[in-house]
């Protein structure tokens, strides 16, 4: 989480700049409180680079699978097992392919 946490933050306040502000303006004419200009407004303005990031940080999560089993192999009672390494070990530690 903390390796990512510069390039999420970058990403959604990029998206949120690119978000026009007449739309926050409008919304609050409207009587819109600020729950429901960030329900409806921000989060849909966002909604394709939270698919983004959503998508490199599962990718980024695969890619630790080296650093992960190497040192730990999921840890004292899986403390570290992570989704990469719990498939690695039920697939060729426990011979279950499938």
């Amino acid at each position: 989480m903390w390796r990512g946490f510069p390039f999420f933050g970058i990403s959604f306040l990029a998206g949120m700049k690119a978000i026009p502000g007449e739309l926050y303006e409008a919304a609050a004419v409207d009587g819109a409180t600020v729950a429901q200009r960030f329900r409806h407004i921000t989060i849909p303005g966002i909604r394709n680079i939270m698919m983004i990031v959503i998508l490199l940080s599962t990718i980024w999560t695969f890619n630790d699978f080296a650093i992960i089993y190497i040192l730990t192999k999921g840890g004292p009672g899986g403390a570290t097992m992570v989704l990469p390494v719990l498939t690695y070990e039920i697939a060729f530690g426990a011979q279950r392919l499938g």
